[in-house]
């Protein structure tokens, strides 16, 4: 089955706007003349949804069928038509969407492999080329993806809950058009010329906005607005921070996603982990508008700020260095360092200032999520970083972080030992990867996949032998000592090392020497002194 699909990005706004979406035309892959062609221009599309080839929307829509067969997509499916609330299809493909009638054609949703957030609705059209994906300025713009570049995407299903319950848009016009969303986004200079450019550019946009003040706000009706938003993006998937782009009396708008909420605002303020920043607009979807200045509305009612009764779930947490954090009360029970701060029954989130920095503490609320779910043994953090999350679960009075903290450390302690050439050895020829570093004995067998060297080269030249140059030929970042700790069990008994150490022809350099101790001497057994200091 294939996952992925590596599509060249190209501009709708250059393609042949005449060919057909009728889905009678696209399963034959034909283009149709105007009076078979659908009563809405390719144009009107373009803001919205994106194009593929209708032979790559076939490969598309097989991946997803082929995963439902398999009974991945069966599960998804169910999940979907029950997140998505009324009227909306489960699963990958959706009927109907934006710019068209319910029943006109299909849309499949991508997401960029390893990119952004943004989802793209995609529906096949025969003037799009094969091997590529039609993107509006307007996508481009929001996705920071260039014009005949190719990348990855795969397929998109919606998880549960995924049906928006409300979303805050901020509405200010457009200067320059959807076109000019994609200005300073070009690469390399064109020296005086551009900065000229530049200059103009900015003129004529200075010239635009006193011509706006000249004829006064644009007065708009927000329920019309609201519901030419419901009309255009119907079960397209709004991302925060991304802009979508719309026409009212004759001006372009640029509307920012400010806001999204897939859980109504009892559940949100119930919620103890909540953070939602996508979500599919249906029918049901709420939208906040904040108009700009330069736009009135007519029939609009601010947003109120959401306000619960009776005392604060929040305690606003201040670290050593002055950052605040806001967090949910539940979430803060088990320390009971701030026990008064999470009884407090005030309607105003009680501020406490706690002795931790603000990355630790991050790392600390981290945990405390885990926790909340259950997943606290299972809790990953740099060894290296145990002492201090030690020392600030101490300041928090925060048991459970404490006790995982000493296990930690206790199981560190309790296997590090001396061992003999022939024990570690041994450990390799049973399948195990043990290095020798400078005398330390490193265990890198579960690591040796995520090597970003890949997991032969170390197999192959680095087993019982010393490998303290070849470390220092493959790894000229340093980064790469903060996982000595992870893996060191002990160290190579004394008379095994000096060994060693005389069968190698070359020597580590000093310097590296020096930064190996620095970086190591605070765990290695017995304060070990490393040779060539």
């Amino acid at each position: 089955m294939q996952c992925h699909f590596r599509l060249k990005v190209v501009n709708w706004e250059d393609l042949d706007t005449s060919a057909s979406t009728h889905p009678d035309d696209v399963a034959r892959g034909s283009t149709v003349s105007a009076s078979r062609a659908v009563a809405r221009p390719l144009s009107e599309l373009a803001g919205r949804q994106c194009g593929v080839h209708p032979s790559d929307w076939a490969a598309i829509r097989d991946t997803w069928q082929q995963a439902e067969a398999e009974g991945l997509g069966g599960n998804l499916n169910a999940r979907g038509r029950r997140a998505m609330g009324k009227g909306a299809a489960g699963g990958g493909i959706m009927k109907g969407g934006a710019g068209t009638e319910e029943g006109d054609g299909e849309q499949i949703y991508l997401v960029q492999k390893g990119g952004s957030d943004g989802v793209l609705a995609v529906i096949p059209h025969p003037g799009v080329p094969p091997a590529a994906m039609a993107l509006s300025a307007v996508h481009r713009f929001n996705l920071h993806l260039a014009s005949d570049i190719r990348y990855e995407f795969e397929v998109f299903v919606p998880p549960p809950r995924f049906a928006l319950q409300d979303v805050t848009l901020e509405v200010r016009i457009l200067l320059g058009g959807a076109a000019g969303m994609e200005k300073g986004g070009s690469e390399g200079s064109g020296g005086e010329e551009e900065e000229e450019e530049g200059e103009e550019e900015e003129e004529e946009e200075e010239e635009e906005e006193e011509e706006e003040e000249e004829e006064g706000c644009l007065s708009l009706d927000a329920a019309d607005l609201c519901d030419q938003l419901h009309r255009l993006f119907h079960h397209q998937v709004l991302t925060v921070s991304h802009t979508l782009v719309m026409s009212a009396r004759g001006k372009e708008l640029a509307v920012r996603v400010a806001e999204a909420n897939n859980l109504s605002e009892d559940e949100r303020d119930e919620a103890v982990l909540y953070h939602c920043y996508r979500g599919m607009l249906t029918n049901d979807t709420q939208i906040h508008l904040v108009p700009d200045t330069g736009i009135e509305l007519a029939n609009w009612t601010p947003k109120q700020a959401a306000t619960s009764p009776g005392p604060s779930k929040v305690v606003n947490l201040l670290s050593s260095d002055d950052e605040l954090f806001p967090v949910k009360k539940a979430l803060l029970r088990p320390c009971l360092a701030l026990t008064k701060a999470v009884q407090d029954t005030g309607p105003e989130p009680p501020t406490v200032q706690v002795g931790v920095e603000c990355l630790l503490l991050d790392r600390v609320l981290l945990f405390l999520e885990a926790d909340f779910k259950g997943e606290a043994e299972s809790f990953q953090f740099d060894i290296n970083l145990t002492q201090e999350l030690r020392e600030a679960a101490a300041c928090l009075k925060l048991k459970s972080l404490a006790d995982l903290c000493d296990q930690r450390l206790g199981l560190f302690e309790s296997r590090i030992r001396e061992y003999s050439f022939a024990e570690v050895a041994e450990r390799n020829a049973s399948g195990n990867c043990w290095l020798l570093l400078d005398g330390m004995v490193l265990d890198v067998t579960r690591w040796l996949p995520e090597h970003p060297g890949g997991d032969t080269i170390i197999p192959t030249q680095g087993l019982n032998r010393d490998c303290t140059v070849f470390f220092e030929l493959y790894h000229s970042s340093r980064e790469s000592f903060l996982y000595l700790r992870h893996f060191y069990m002990g160290e190579l008994k004394e008379e095994d090392k000096v060994k060693l150490a005389e069968q190698e022809d070359q020597q580590p350099s000093a310097e590296f020497m020096q930064q190996l101790w620095e970086y190591t001497h605070s765990f290695r057994l017995h304060g070990t002194t490393i040779r060539n200091l």
